[in-house]
């Protein structure tokens, strides 16, 4: 069906049919790779657009690869996620935790109202592991401050957080947090990774070292 819409589009098209195929091709691949893409990064405000121009296209293309594509005019973010009956993709431990981390930051965020216009938030690296640390305390092995970003980086490749350039105060490094955090931890996947995060808790942590911020509270899914 996917491949009979593109033929359909390619007919209807009245610029270069081609070109137009190979960018719709490109925004497939770069949705396969990142996962979100936001419009207001460079390079993606065409490829917003054209899959908000063929959005049943896309629709159907992810659907028959087991995913749902998502489109949100507000933010001005597409993505896609794993339909409910597909197999999730298997999570590092630390990179498990720094997502549930983002998602309780965002959480926080949202209750004291400290969301931006565009429905995202700021916070800093160096928070989010610290966040970490304190709930996981004696099991997480120390990292360095490089690998902590590296894992940021590579959130920011799929388009749920980004780093920014300018360093705050005592060298901390700012971190944006995107509303897509709340698709891709849905409240299933948040409570599969608060009980993930509960293994990992050495005896006298506590019931639950991630209790202190529902991150499904607010779940748009």
């Amino acid at each position: 069906m996917a491949l009979n819409e593109l033929e359909a589009i390619l007919d209807r098209s009245e610029d270069d049919s081609e070109a137009l195929e190979r960018d719709l091709r490109q925004v497939a691949r770069a949705l396969l790779e990142r996962q979100f893409l936001v419009a207001d990064d460079h390079g993606n405000p065409r490829r917003f657009e054209l899959v908000r121009a063929h959005r049943r296209y896309f629709e159907n293309l992810f659907h028959a690869l087991g995913y749902e594509l998502v489109l949100d005019e507000r933010t001005r973010v597409v993505g896609i996620k794993n339909r409910a009956e597909a197999p999730a993709r298997p999570l590092k431990r630390d990179h498990a935790l720094f997502l549930l981390a983002l998602r309780i930051v965002f959480q926080q965020a949202i209750e004291s109202f400290a969301l931006d216009a565009g429905g995202r938030c700021r916070t800093t690296v160096e928070d989010v592991w610290s966040l970490i640390e304190e709930r996981a305390q004696g099991v997480l092995r120390p990292r360095t401050r490089g690998a902590t970003i590296e894992i940021a980086r590579e959130f920011q490749r799929n388009g749920i957080c980004r780093l920014l350039e300018e360093e705050e105060s005592g060298g901390r490094i700012p971190l944006e947090i995107r509303d897509v955090i709340t698709l891709i931890v849905t409240i299933d996947a948040a409570e599969k990774l608060r009980a993930y995060a509960r293994t990992l808790q050495p005896e006298n942590a506590g019931s639950d070292g991630f209790a202190t911020a529902d991150p499904a509270a607010s779940d748009r899914g």
